[in-house]
């Protein structure tokens, strides 16, 4: 079965759509399986279901259909031909990797979203079933009520925020409902940040947090669907989105255990606002 990856930010725009377009687009083409040795690892989606517009297609010069809206109309029309999602990607330039774009326009991507949503998700449901393996990254762009949704049905929630104090005060303030939501989350802190990232993780009660380098040449390369060149003598994008995949195939690949221990880790007292040193 299709794993399925959420791809979401709190508030403001901090990178949301490259992170899910790095994740969808570097994830391992093959996969560790205990009884033959590496195996396929399946296709590689990347559903943009962000209200507010895609933007992938503008970044690597693609159309907007086949994608979002055609997906939105199968749905409507009860059509099941197995991979629906599938059906309607446009492939990208990295091998095996696909791409369900949205509409640049706001109000077509914001029908289109909502009614997978308002679909309770079975054509989604029903998409990863019938795949046998691979990754579904969805970027719902900043969450809202009906975004919300998503976090219940994905096997992971990547939460993308900026490092400063009143990014990570409004995650705090929001974080609690969704661990409830999600089979497991993790969030990705982009840019400079005046914490460590353990502290942050004792402080939310999260099991994992991964700082995202400011790395603008590496996000153009992600963009442009090219190869990000690893810098010397410093710790680049390319490595800690490396680092950010391994974690969450990690918890994905064995159900249950982000769960058990993210639950564990959330038992004292929830998280209020943040403040320079990390003491509340």
């Amino acid at each position: 079965m299709r794993r399925m990856v959420v791809v979401a930010s709190l508030k403001g725009a901090p990178g949301a759509t490259t992170t899910a377009l790095a994740l969808a687009t570097r994830w391992p083409t093959v996969a560790s399986d205990p009884a033959s040795g590496e195996v396929p690892a399946g296709v590689r989606l990347l559903l943009e279901a962000d209200p507010s517009g895609g933007d992938v297609a503008a970044w690597r010069g693609l159309s907007h259909s086949p994608g979002l809206l055609d997906l939105a109309g199968a749905v409507r029309h009860g059509s099941d031909p197995g991979d629906l999602i599938a059906c309607w990607a446009q492939s990208l330039a990295e091998p095996g990797a696909l791409l369900v774009a949205a509409p640049a326009s706001a109000a077509q991507a914001r029908a289109g979203a909502d009614l997978l949503a308002r679909s309770s998700f079975a054509a989604v449901r029903a998409a990863n079933t019938a795949a046998a393996a691979g990754v579904l990254v969805v970027d719902v762009g900043r969450l809202g009520p009906v975004e919300s949704s998503w976090a219940g049905v994905a096997d992971a929630l990547v939460l993308v925020t900026r490092g400063g104090v009143d990014a990570l005060a409004h995650v705090a303030a929001g974080i609690e409902d969704l661990k409830v939501a999600a089979s497991w989350m993790c969030l990705a802190v982009v840019g400079p940040c005046p914490y460590p990232m353990a502290e942050i993780a004792r402080t939310l009660g999260l099991d994992r947090v991964q700082h995202l380098p400011w790395d603008p040449d590496a996000v153009d390369a992600f963009r442009r669907g090219a190869l990000p060149r690893r810098t010397r003598g410093r710790r680049g994008l390319p490595v800690a989105m490396e680092e950010l995949i391994r974690e969450v195939r990690r918890h994905i690949e064995l159900p249950g255990v982000g769960t058990a221990r993210q639950t564990a880790l959330s038992e004292p007292t929830p998280p209020g606002g943040i403040e320079k040193g990390g003491r509340r």
